[in-house]
């Protein structure tokens, strides 16, 4: 007669098949864990090269605050333009959609305050996000963190002739270095919230010299675009407008159709 392998948990040892299956199936599982694991590693893209410092920095430029807040600066390499955010997913000069409680927090008139400073020159205060040659500023206080420190110089916004760009549309404060990764589908309801939020829109490409640039997206007559483009985050993305170079690598493309 055939041996019985029937086995309950109280006795002392397995019997013999029982247990051969069940080293098996461990080592089965196991290896089939690790190599999944292997292969999920092997396929993500390797971290961009982005930091976001910890200790503040002041700034000094000429303010631009439609369609999105920048500020242009001189530095050693020229004229760089830095894009201006609040802490949290939240414009520098937000309006409407809630930021968090530094938002609720922000006397309008202090915003209003800091919109109408547009071509001034004026001094602010925060924490950069680094990507390549790009840069964003977290505003230390909100709109608290723009004074006005004298008249700026006259800055030109006529954008240049139709152009066609493809790149990955994106949230620009976590692409620069507030979360890793910053792009990407494990990032896409991040980006979504920011740009509901007031991150302004961007599209990441590579320009024919092989730099990382980023162009703000913003309507065909200049108005904010976050509402039409938050639904695309994070998507490839090819677009048609008229580009203005702002500094560096940050432009603003104000796209057709939107």
């Amino acid at each position: 007669m055939a041996a019985d392998h029937f086995y309950v948990g109280y006795f002392p040892k397995a019997p013999g098949p029982i247990a051969a299956f069940s080293r098996f199936a461990a080592i089965a599982l196991l290896s089939c864990g690790l190599a999944a694991a292997t292969i999920g590693s092997l396929s993500q893209g390797p971290s961009a090269m982005s930091a976001w410092e910890s200790e503040p920095t002041t700034l000094e430029g000429t303010l631009l605050t439609q369609p999105y807040p920048v500020l242009l600066i001189d530095s050693a390499q020229g004229k760089q333009a830095v894009l201006l955010v609040n802490p949290g997913k939240c414009a520098a000069m937000s309006g409407g959609a809630y930021c968090g409680p530094l938002d609720d927090a922000a006397p309008r008139d202090l915003v209003e305050a800091a919109r109408a400073l547009h071509g001034a020159r004026v001094r602010v205060t925060g924490t950069r996000l680094l990507r390549s040659n790009l840069v964003a500023l977290e505003l230390q206080d909100g709109a608290a963190s723009i004074a006005r420190t004298g008249n700026g110089s006259p800055v030109p916004t006529e954008p240049g002739p139709p152009t066609t760009l493809r790149g990955t549309i994106v949230d620009p404060k976590c692409y620069l270095g507030a979360m890793r990764p910053g792009e990407g589908k494990v990032h896409l309801a991040c980006a979504s919230l920011c740009i509901r939020g007031g991150i302004p829109p961007a599209l990441a490409y590579t320009d024919p010299q092989g730099h990382e640039c980023l162009a703000l997206l913003a309507s065909h007559d200049g108005r904010p675009a976050n509402a039409h483009f938050a639904p695309l985050a994070d998507q490839q993305a090819t677009l048609t407008g008229r580009e203005f170079h702002l500094a560096g690598d940050l432009s603003i493309l104000f796209v057709d159709g939107v």
